[in-house]
């Protein structure tokens, strides 16, 4: 319908699920690629000058600080079938 929250939007094109295979944490995300140092804060305001994070809420830095695990794909969507050739 029309009436939807846009929460509930994102939420349904996070068909992509990875989980940490120390701590069991999931990350869902609408694109097909790990969580990764690229998703750092820091990273998004200016990759060339990387520094050391120290932002309580950058989710990689965060897990990698206090797990160490890595992420493992654990669900993704249906392959879409290939159109069959008829003629």
């Amino acid at each position: 319908s029309v009436y939807h929250s846009f929460n509930d939007e994102v939420a349904h094109y996070r068909v992509h699920w990875w989980t940490c295979v120390r701590c069991g944490h999931t990350v869902k995300r609408s694109m097909n690629r790990p969580p990764s140092e690229k998703d750092c804060r820091e990273y998004r305001v200016d990759a060339s000058k990387m520094r050391p994070c120290v932002d309580p809420r950058c989710l990689w830095h965060s897990h990698l600080k206090q797990c160490g695990g890595l992420f493992e794909k654990t669900k993704s969507p249906d392959p879409k079938p290939k159109p069959s050739s008829s003629g």
